[in-house]
């Protein structure tokens, strides 16, 4: 983030109008910046992915409220990221005697390597969530 308050951004092909599109560090691989035609539709079909496989079944009402969804799926990332903390402080007494030491060790790393890729994805999915109500990003900000 810069002086201003603005968040450093990379530049993306321009559009057929020539206008260079900004997308942020984070921003999910593969997914069009926003302004790019059809990008919405992308973003929501990205967003789905991360969900949980049920809510697939109230597609259509994300679709018209995709703001909706990028909520539900940030809500559903910061309670995944709280039970992946828990789950760290408490293994090694919930654990005793039932797992050997290498392997609680291991587990230990699973753990935090899970937290890292919830909070990556945490961060892509509250970008999302930015575009979708009109955020905008600008090169080299």
């Amino acid at each position: 983030m810069s002086e201003t308050g603005e968040v450093r951004a990379t530049e993306v092909p321009p559009l057929r109008s020539g206008r260079r599109i900004a997308t942020p560090p984070g921003w999910p691989a593969g997914l069009p910046a926003p302004g790019r035609e059809g990008w919405s539709e992308e973003a929501v079909a990205w967003l789905l992915e991360q969900a949980a496989p049920g809510w697939r079944s109230h597609e259509d009402f994300f679709r018209a409220h995709p703001a909706l969804l990028a909520r539900l799926v940030r809500h559903t990332l910061q309670a995944r990221l709280e039970e992946l903390r828990r789950g760290y402080r408490t293994a090694r007494v919930d654990l005793r005697g039932a797992a050997e030491p290498p392997t609680l060790a291991e587990l230990l790393a699973v753990y935090t390597a899970e937290g890292e890729r919830s909070k990556e994805l945490a961060r892509a999915v509250q970008l999302v969530a930015d575009a979708l109500v009109g955020v905008r990003w600008r090169p080299g900000g």
